[in-house]
């Protein structure tokens, strides 16, 4: 196989959360900008959640603000 390897953005922020080798503020940054720039849906989000342990802390505070708006 020749060429880079790529993954989606939802898939990205599942494996660094399930690694659970990177900094919370981290992920929650990336998550946050991912969500912002439209690369990562609430489905994206609850489909992360549904599938990863511990998840949801990562999302929790991004949807507060988003229904707060």
């Amino acid at each position: 196989m020749r060429g880079f390897r790529v993954t989606t953005p939802p898939r990205t922020v599942l494996d660094i959360i399930a690694a659970g080798q990177i900094e919370d503020h981290l992920v929650q940054q990336a998550v946050a900008e991912f969500m912002q720039r439209g690369l990562l849906t609430r489905k994206d989000a609850l489909a992360i959640v549904d599938r990863v342990p511990g998840a949801a802390k990562f999302f929790i505070e991004k949807d507060r603000k988003e229904r707060r708006s």
